[in-house]
This record gives C-alpha cells, sequence and structure tokens, in this order.
C-alpha cells in the first residue's frame, strides 16, 4: 500500500495555473507555455492539459483548442473543419468522462480523445 500512497503523492504536486496567455504548470518546477491569445478555459486530464483560447481578432482562428503536455510541449490543436460562418471559434469545452467535449459557435459538437485530438464523434446542436 505505500507505494500507492507514494504515487498519490506524486501526482498531487502537479498544479496548473493561467495567467493571460500563460499556461504555468507546477511538477517538480515550474514550466510556462505561452498560447497565441488569452486563455479562456482549461480543462486537466491525466497526461495532458486541455487549453480553449480567445481567438485575437487581429489573427482570428477558429481552431482554438490545444492539448498540452505536462512537460509544456503543445501535442495538438484543433483540427480545422468545415464551419457554417467564416468566424466560428470553440466557446465551451467540457469533460464527458474520460473525453473532451467540444461545443463551436455555429453549434457543433465533438467528443475528442484529449490524449491524441482525434474526433470520434461529431454532431449538431444548437
Amino acid at each position: 500500500m505505500k507505494g500507492l500512497s507514494e504515487m498519490v503523492n506524486i501526482m498531487s504536486k502537479k498544479a496548473v495555473t493561467v495567467d493571460d496567455s500563460k499556461l504555468e504548470i507546477t511538477d517538480d518546477g515550474v514550466t510556462t507555455v505561452v498560447l497565441p491569445s488569452s486563455i479562456k478555459q482549461f480543462l486537466e486530464f491525466d497526461q495532458i492539459v486541455i487549453v480553449r483560447i480567445q481567438p485575437k481578432c487581429s489573427s482570428f482562428i477558429n481552431e482554438n483548442i490545444f492539448g498540452v503536455s505536462y512537460s509544456g510541449k503543445i501535442v495538438w490543436q484543433i483540427a480545422e473543419r468545415k464551419y457554417v460562418f467564416a468566424r466560428s471559434p470553440y466557446t465551451n469545452i467540457s469533460k464527458e468522462g474520460q473525453l473532451l467535449k467540444a461545443h463551436n459557435w455555429d453549434g457543433t459538437d465533438l467528443v475528442i480523445d484529449p490524449q491524441s485530438g482525434n474526433v470520434l464523434k461529431a454532431s449538431y446542436s444548437r
């Protein structure tokens, strides 16, 4: 049982904080990841942090969700899709069990593997 408690202690050392466009990951030191614009939301999964940024007017992107490893590497950015509107960024992210759910401006709902960024299911709601 000692091994289990040591694992819990190791896992509890991880902390994630946000300061505008900076994602700070504390895990035996602090790693800072600077994203293209202000961070609006983040979710922590076992091996990855999912970040949704606010698109800038000057350099607008619809693909505003990123997967960042706890070591500070941007592992993936959500893939480009066909959108109903020219400006259809993702407006919300949430956990659905061990999966990521993302909703964008035009009503597209995606279920995503948070580790790889692969879309597992796409549907439309309004």
